[in-house]
């Protein structure tokens, strides 16, 4: 045990100022690395930072999309007073009935409006500030309905993990009441932050990542406009980011929570696809350790939908899988704890570098740098990290040396890292498994995308107005829970954009924080609710629609994120739906399409971090 530890010590003394170590009582802590003698007794498990990723960007209002084919004509009752606004892509409609058209605003009276259309191929968005709209046929829900809600977020605090904020953006006013950098300790309380934008000093973002999630989860044109931001910087100098460095940012929330007495939700819109997949990472440990009542984690559940990032293999004595690498990246093996495989990277020209627990690796493939076999006491798995620069196509050979054969699930990280066989694709055209971490916790509300706006400059989103987003990461764990939880809009939206303008945004970076705010409001209501508790309401509101199809499933979870049903606000005879409310009885057109849009970002960063093109 003393040796292990020794050769545990030196090891982790190469990984940088931090470990993160699991004690025997089950807890999990970040510590420096120079401390890590101090808990040699009561040490189970030390492992070093793994990088996260950027889930880049989402959404925020609520309506229904119409699909048009050739001739259609389409009614739905309307209340006296209702507004609607509407979003007109080739559909070409025509209004009658009992709304009157200005420009494109519908002022309603008590009975039915009538849509006419002769397009070919069209869309068109409806939009009812002050009544929910129900389906019509070839119709989507694309909204929340939290402007219904009658709810804001007040005395709620909202926590934002991510690359900083813009302490100077007129969407978040005065209610930035704290600004932690994770990265350097540094903190800035109100006064402190109303001091630095009296002087100028407004740039606290790596990016703008973060300011474009606070946008979407309190901006006064977000969902919770109410709440008190809390924004946690966790991207260092470079804009990267490390599961440690999200740990102490989660200690430092907790404590604020306890500080100021007021229930709190936290959105992580970042995360990796590595092992170990089934909620047991420790990052997720960590949550499940401060996870309480009042306390609500909702994370991102990835951009990776769409790409081959997982394989699975089934248990089986050999295995040779295909993969095309990137150099720098690694990829992880995890199987059984009673099994042992050999692990062996080959090249086409057969050269290989082979390794087995408990001994270096060994081969003349020159590009291995490393090929680490370890055990996690978490899961009682094994797994082993392949740290490499080889670039190319490659054969990872898996060959069963003792106990029986097990499942080995494969990890590319990033989708620079491309399995080519053992991947399970899915009923739309992506690929099953694809949740990363923190979203596959079990105290995480994990949070997919759909397609909200129908954009003609691209016929995917044209196409699959209200349907699975192409990007959104699809379930199961691991151990075979089914995630995302639930779903909102997230291709694309309009949000607060870093230098205090705004931009679009698209990405399960922005359907979370539209679902955070959501529980903002539930929060207001009752400051005592668990995620299990949030779930379970949401779940009981969620809209479901042809696109979403029988529920709970690894693709939308329960269903489309709604509200407006659960917390009250003004009933419409059209049953559950839409509704986006501008505080006004006139609905500007081009307020609109920002208010109901988040775009593509492209995040570059130096180091790991993702440029999603999405």
């Amino acid at each position: 045990m003393v040796m292990w530890f020794i050769l545990l010590l030196v090891v982790c003394l190469s990984f940088g100022r931090e470990v993160k170590v699991l004690l025997n009582d089950g807890s999990v802590k970040v510590v420096e690395e120079k401390s890590l003698y101090l808990l040699k007794s009561s040490t189970v498990y030390v492992e070093r930072p793994k990088r996260l990723f950027l889930k880049d960007p989402v959404l925020r209002g609520s309506s229904i999309g119409i699909h048009l084919s050739g001739q259609m004509s389409l009614s739905m009752p309307v209340q006296s007073g209702q507004v609607m606004s509407f979003f007109d892509l080739n559909a070409n409609p025509s209004f009658s009935g009992s709304c009157a058209q200005s420009s494109n605003t519908l002022n309603c009276n008590q009975g039915e409006l009538l849509i006419s259309s002769s397009s070919p191929n069209g869309r068109l968005i409806l939009i009812s500030q002050t009544h929910r709209l129900g389906l019509l046929p070839s119709s989507y829900y694309l909204g929340t309905n939290a402007s219904l809600s009658g709810r804001t977020g007040r005395a709620v605090l909202v926590a934002v993990v991510d690359t900083g904020i813009d302490l100077c953006h007129p969407e978040f006013e005065d209610r930035t009441i704290f600004f932690y950098d994770a990265t350097t300790g540094q903190e800035l309380d109100q006064s402190a932050i109303r001091q630095a934008r009296q002087r100028g000093e407004c740039d606290k973002d790596f990016g703008g990542h973060g300011t474009a999630v606070a946008g979407v989860l309190a901006g006064k044109n977000g969902i919770a406009p109410g709440a008190s931001i809390v924004a946690v910087k966790v991207a260092d100098s470079d804009g990267s980011i490390t599961d440690a460095t999200v740990m102490r940012a989660l200690e430092y929330l907790s404590q604020k929570k306890t500080q100021l007495g007021r229930p709190m939700v936290v959105n992580i819109s970042l995360g990796s696809n590595y092992g170990p997949g089934d909620g047991d990472s420790l990052l997720e440990r960590k949550i499940e350790q401060l996870s309480g009542p009042g306390l609500v984690v909702v994370a991102a559940a990835g951009n990776e939908g769409d790409k081959r990032v997982r394989a699975v293999v089934p248990p089986q004595s050999s295995a040779e899988v295909q993969v095309r690498l990137t150099g720098g990246i690694p990829i992880e093996v995890w199987y059984g704890g009673n099994s042992t495989y050999r692990v062996e990277l080959c090249n086409d020209f057969s050269l290989c570098k082979s390794s087995l627990p408990n001994s270096p690796p060994f081969g003349s493939l020159t590009c291995v740098l490393d090929m680490e076999h370890r055990s996690y006491p978490l899961n009682g798995k094994r797994f082993v990290n392949i740290d490499h620069n080889c670039s190319g196509e490659y054969t990872l050979r898996l060959s069963l040396v003792s106990g029986s054969p097990s499942r080995i699930d494969l990890f590319g990280g990033l989708d620079a890292n491309e399995f080519l066989s053992y991947t399970v694709s899915d009923s739309m055209g992506g690929y099953l498994y694809t949740v990363g971490q923190p979203a596959s916790g079990r105290k995480v509300l994990a949070v997919g995308a759909f397609t909200l706006r129908a954009l003609s400059v691209s016929s995917r989103a044209f196409n699959d107005l209200g349907r699975l987003a192409y990007f959104s990461s699809r379930g199961p764990t691991v151990d075979d829970r089914t995630k995302p939880d639930l779903s909102a809009g997230g291709y694309v939206v309009y949000t607060a954009q870093e230098g205090g303008g705004y931009s679009y945004e698209a990405g399960t970076s922005f359907s979370a924080p539209a679902v955070a705010g959501l529980v903002a409001l539930l929060l207001e209501a009752s400051p005592n609710l668990t995620v299990e508790g949030v779930k379970n309401l949401l779940c009981s509101q969620a809209l479901i629609d042809p696109a979403v199809g029988n529920v709970p499933n690894n693709f939308f979870g329960c269903g489309k994120a709604n509200l407006a049903a659960l917390e009250g606000g003004t009933e419409g005879s059209g049953g559950s739906g839409g509704g986006c409310s501008t505080g006004s009885s006139q609905y500007n057109f081009t307020i609109f399409i920002l208010t109901t849009l988040i775009l593509v970002r492209k995040l570059v960063s130096r180091s790991y971090v993702y440029r999603n093109t999405h």
